[in-house]
């Protein structure tokens, strides 16, 4: 049949011919149990392709290879029908799978819609790998492409990318040789009931030191230097990470020794305290970079006196003034010595008939005035500095208050007195200055009192450090020698001050302040009490003197 086939009708067109053997070819493969049966036979194995489509027999597209008899270029099949969670910060990898037909032809892959979270990348051979470092889901359509029949298939996908940690620890406190370290690292999972488990991914902590899974930096090392290292915290649940670079300081243990005839050294506080000695006091570091934190009080001046024999009831006391007080920090950078001097309270007035002028405190305090003429008082002495030295550079003063000035009596006899001694803050900030530091003015009030009373004859207190010293103030009642003037700080050359306190004009003392007030110790810095003119000032000395200053130095 097909021999006569072959040889065509008398008078047939090649056309026709040509349509009689695609009829014959499609007859055949439909008699055929499968696609890929040898029709090779039929056309003696031509290798001719027959256009199938149109019986359903192969996909859209698809063509017959009439030499090997298979079936061929029809589009890939993509087999991977969705893709795995990625976790932010977490390696990622997955394989897209596709079948070609026939197996065998190369497919490459491409991302056609859509993109993949940043981090993330398709290779063509169908591999998705990377770090995300974003969260949240992504769609994106991805392309299948059969290189040898140039025929494609897409899917599309949804990639969820979960979120990372949050890490809050951003600094490690300072570690010593030789001593326990220790600190906690802090991050939050998201969702934050995940959990998180930590690990050192990069650098390398000092030999001694570990982190746990938990986040607890401890142990103890013989190191000491700056270790820089990265930490890692990874959700329990998602796999996602988030890294914080931190770096460890391990300094070496401070060994320092503090000298004086009044100085009491606490190895395990760390601190060191100074009371008044007279003389110079020493700090001397022989290993390791202290930061020293320092808090001070300035001496206070002597209380004036009043003379004479004035019975009214406008009679005031003339107290010293009070010394400063300051807070601060001072990173002394390596091994070295400091000087220590703790300014001396100003001497009260002496006597009422003595006319001795009372001395002012160690380290600088101003003398008082002296008496004018019996029966008048002296007034009182400023108080000296508080500071502290390295070498022959001032890092502080804390200034002490100036002495009360005298009170004048009573008659035709009477004598203008003398202003309070300045209290002492160091010559160097002179400069600073306004009218401050010397002695307080003389002034004068009249006034009626009591019959018995005609005149009163003020001098005004000492000046108190730089910042002024306060004036004699008259009132209705009578006159008053004024009161010790207020003092000041000063804090340079590498020293941070970090909060100071001045008293006002004429206080009796100070008053502890802020993180300072722990220390506060001995009345520091309090002035002395004025004399009245019923009183005796060699009996009252004691306490018309003022209190010298005192300092209490922590190192780490």
């Amino acid at each position: 049949m097909f021999g006569r086939s072959r040889k065509g009708r008398k008078g047939a067109t090649g056309m026709e011919f040509g349509i009689m053997v695609g009829l014959v070819a499609v007859v055949a493969v439909a008699a055929t149990a499968t696609v890929g049966g040898k029709v090779r036979e039929i056309f003696g194995g031509t290798g001719n392709a027959v256009d199938l489509s149109m019986n359903g027999m192969l996909p859209p597209g698809g063509s017959l290879n009439l030499a090997s008899g298979v079936a061929t270029s029809a589009p890939p099949v993509i087999n991977t029908t969705s893709l795995t969670a990625a976790a932010q910060g977490g390696s990622y990898s997955m394989q897209l799978s596709a079948t070609a037909t026939p197996a065998g032809d190369p497919i490459a892959w491409s991302v056609s819609g859509g993109a993949l979270p940043a981090g993330l990348t398709m290779s063509s051979g169908g591999a998705i790998t990377g770090i995300p470092t974003v969260s949240g889901t992504f769609p994106v359509t991805v392309t299948a492409m059969d290189t040898v029949a140039a025929m494609s298939a897409a899917q599309a996908y949804s990639l969820s990318v979960g979120a990372a940690p949050t890490i809050t620890t951003t600094s490690i406190a300072q570690c010593y040789q030789s001593s326990a370290c220790s600190a906690t690292l802090a991050g939050t999972s998201s969702p934050a009931g995940d959990g998180v488990t930590w690990s050192v991914t990069s650098g390398t902590l000092p030999s001694g030191l570990s982190v746990s899974g938990a986040g607890a930096l401890s142990g103890t090392t013989a190191s000491y230097g700056t270790f820089p290292f990265t930490v890692t915290a990874t959700d329990n649940v998602t796999g996602a990470k988030a890294s914080q670079a931190l770096s460890l300081v391990v300094a070496q243990p401070t060994v320092l020794t503090c000298s004086g005839s009044a100085v009491t050294q606490d190895n395990v506080a760390r601190k060191c305290t100074f009371g008044f000695s007279g003389a110079n006091q020493t700090i001397s570091v022989t290993q390791g970079a202290p930061t020293f934190t320092i808090k001070a009080w300035g001496a206070g001046g002597g209380g004036g006196g009043t003379g004479g024999t004035a019975t009214g009831t406008g009679i005031a006391l003339s107290h010293g003034g009070g010394g400063g007080q300051l807070v601060a920090t001072y990173a002394m950078g390596g091994t070295g010595s400091l000087t220590v001097k703790i300014g001396g309270g100003g001497q009260g007035s002496m006597s009422e008939s003595g006319f001795t002028p009372a001395q002012g405190g160690w380290n600088g305090g101003g003398t008082g005035g002296s008496d004018g003429g019996s029966p008048h008082a002296s007034s009182g002495a400023g108080g000296g500095s508080t500071e502290i030295w390295n070498g022959a550079t001032r890092l502080l003063a804390v200034g002490a208050g100036g002495g009360g000035g005298s009170q004048g009596g009573t008659g035709s006899g009477s004598q203008p007195d003398e202003g309070g001694g300045a209290g002492n803050a160091g010559t160097t900030y002179a400069s600073s200055t306004t009218g401050s530091g010397a002695a307080g003015n003389q002034v004068t009030y009249a006034g009626q009192n009591s019959s018995n009373v005609t005149s009163y004859w003020n001098a005004g207190g000492g000046g108190g450090g730089w910042l002024g010293g306060g004036a004699g103030s008259p009132n209705a009642s009578g006159g008053q020698g004024g009161g010790g003037g207020t003092s000041g700080v000063v804090a340079g050359n590498g020293v941070t001050l970090v909060e100071s306190n001045y008293p006002s004009s004429s206080s009796l003392m100070t008053v502890p302040m802020g993180s300072a007030g722990s220390d506060y110790a001995n009345s520091a810095g309090q002035g002395g009490r004025g004399c009245s003119y019923s009183c005796s000032s060699s009996t009252n000395a004691a306490a018309m003197m003022g209190n010298p200053g005192y300092m209490v130095v922590y190192w780490q």
